[in-house]
């Protein structure tokens, strides 16, 4: 995996999503406090003050890491090449054998040879999230499979689980930002970023990704749909 995962461009695609998400809220709470600050009486508008001041230094760090990840990223972006998809998630899924023999299960790559031009070191955090959840989320001594499949216009990668399932609601917050409401214990409690930098790879590479409940077993299918 130490030939897939660049530390440097992962670092630095984790705060551009960063800056991405909190600059909305941001600008909201800015919005937010002027109306308090315009209606506020003598003796609220100090705090009023210190709020708005607290906000403006959080604006100038958040332009600062902009700036950061803009000579980060430099005039050259990743190119994408030519991937045997399959063969890609099976090197993936090699890397966490380890946690899955620890917890007696069995990690499996079916399905077919299929070509995909992608940027490597993007998707593999999101092949690595989603394998990561099937693991966690499925009972001990389970079996966990991912299958790879072309498409008309590219490819598709299912993951399967054996676990709880999820709600309308757990799926649709699934990819958003420091989502942790399916979480299989509150020790285990994740950050909630992992999935929503998969899904932000997947997008970038004008693909879609997903989760359904499973209409054999207990349990979810995680997928995802690239372009050739």
């Amino acid at each position: 995996m130490s030939d897939l995962v660049d530390p440097e461009e992962a670092r630095t695609e984790f705060l551009a999503m960063l800056v991405h998400e909190l600059r909305n809220p941001l600008s909201t709470a800015h919005i937010a406090v002027d109306l308090i600050t315009e209606s506020a009486t003598d003796e609220m508008q100090m705090p009023a003050s210190m709020l708005a001041s607290s906000l403006g230094r959080l604006g100038t760090i958040l332009r600062g890491v902009a700036h950061n990840v803009a000579v980060a990223r430099g005039p050259e972006q990743p190119t994408a090449e030519d991937v045997d998809l399959h063969a890609f998630v099976s090197e993936v899924s090699e890397g966490l054998r380890a946690a899955a023999a620890g917890r007696a299960q069995t990690l499996t790559v079916s399905g077919e040879s299929t070509v995909v031009s992608i940027v490597s070191s993007r998707l593999v955090h999101t092949v690595t999230a989603l394998l990561s959840a099937a693991l966690r989320f499925s009972a001990e001594g389970s079996s966990i499979e991912a299958r790879v499949a072309g498409t008309d216009s590219g490819a598709r990668v299912e993951i399967d689980d054996v676990g709880p399932g999820i709600t309308d609601a757990e799926a649709s917050a699934l990819f958003s930002p420091f989502d942790t409401a399916r979480s299989p214990a509150p020790e285990d409690r994740p950050t909630g970023l992992a999935m929503h930098v998969a899904r932000r790879m997947v997008e970038r590479h004008r693909g879609t990704i997903g989760v359904r409940n499973r209409s054999d077993l207990r349990g979810v299918t995680y997928w995802f749909e690239l372009p050739r």
